[in-house]
């Protein structure tokens, strides 16, 4: 509904139904009223309103995770991508190996490792079926926030 509520110098919280108003004692039981139309008392009111906020807060977190996979799929597609187009994989024209990685935490192989665990995340993604393997290792060898 999301109608409009305020309260009145005497105390009692209002609201407005142009041109109608409906009186409540308490603000939960206005809030709520005033979201869903439903009359209840103002603790039934104040714990649908804590229910509702809690609601809110998990979807919230629900979408932004879901934003930040999205992200980690593109880009651990181009990621991929970018490293055998330029040769970066062993046997390739231009391989990342352990001299290259000097000033890193990793070895070549590692970072190949990385690499597979980007495709079979896209694999995952894309409801292709991945073999079984480490991957959570994989990861904190190769993570730099720990």
């Amino acid at each position: 509904m999301g109608l409009e509520y305020y309260r009145r110098p005497d105390g009692k919280w209002i609201v407005r139904e142009f041109p109608d108003e409906s009186e409540f004692d308490t603000e939960p039981e206005a809030h709520y009223y005033a979201l869903t139309g439903i009359v209840l008392s103002a603790v039934e009111a104040a714990k649908e309103l804590i229910n509702m906020t809690m609601k809110e807060q998990w979807v919230t977190q629900a979408l932004v995770i879901a934003t930040k996979l999205a992200r980690v799929v593109s880009e651990a597609a181009d990621s991929e991508e970018v490293f055998f187009d330029r040769g970066y994989q062993a046997g390739g024209g231009n391989p990342i190996t352990d001299d290259d990685l000097t000033n890193f935490n990793v070895m070549a192989e590692q970072l190949s490792y990385l690499v597979s665990l980007f495709g079979a995340y896209m694999d995952f993604v894309d409801n292709v079926a991945v073999g079984a393997g480490d991957r959570r290792l994989v990861l904190n060898q190769a993570r730099t926030d720990t």
